[in-house]
This record gives structure tokens, C-alpha cells and sequence, in this order.
């Protein structure tokens, strides 16, 4: 969870594409960008084995919980 926070914020300029970054700095968060990419998946596949073969109870808790799994999954 810490390599992701510390991650993620280091690669938030892969965001700014029109504010002219050096090439130096695009390979840097490109980089940083490939390396949060390990975490994150990590983190994606950790969640889908904890619901492989559970006891799915679709209460208000787990559908926000299904909908941030779905969200990460569409942006990561």
C-alpha cells in the first residue's frame, strides 16, 4: 500500500501532456509509470481471489466494494 501511495504520486505527471515536459522527464514517469503497474496488479488480483469462491452477500457494503474493483479495473 505504500509503494502504491509513493508511486502514485511520483507518477501523476505522465498526466500533464500539454504543459511541454522535457523528454528526459516523459521517460522518468514513463518508467515510474511501468513500476506502479506491478503493485497495482498485484493489489487487482489480491481482491478477485478473495471473492473467488466466497460467500457473496450483495449488501450495500460489498456493491460499493464490487464498484471500486470495477473502477480500479477500468483504470488500471
Amino acid at each position: 500500500m505504500s509503494a502504491v501511495t509513493a508511486l502514485s504520486a511520483a507518477v501523476y505527471g505522465h498526466h500533464m501532456f500539454v504543459v511541454g515536459l522535457s523528454p528526459l522527464l516523459s521517460q522518468a514517469f514513463m518508467t515510474l509509470t511501468m513500476l506502479i503497474s506491478i503493485p497495482s496488479a498485484v493489489f487487482f488480483l489480491n481482491w478477485l481471489g478473495t471473492l473467488w469462491k466466497g460467500s457473496i452477500r450483495f449488501d450495500v457494503p460489498m456493491l460499493f466494494a464490487l464498484g471500486v474493483v470495477f473502477v480500479f479495473a477500468l483504470g488500471a
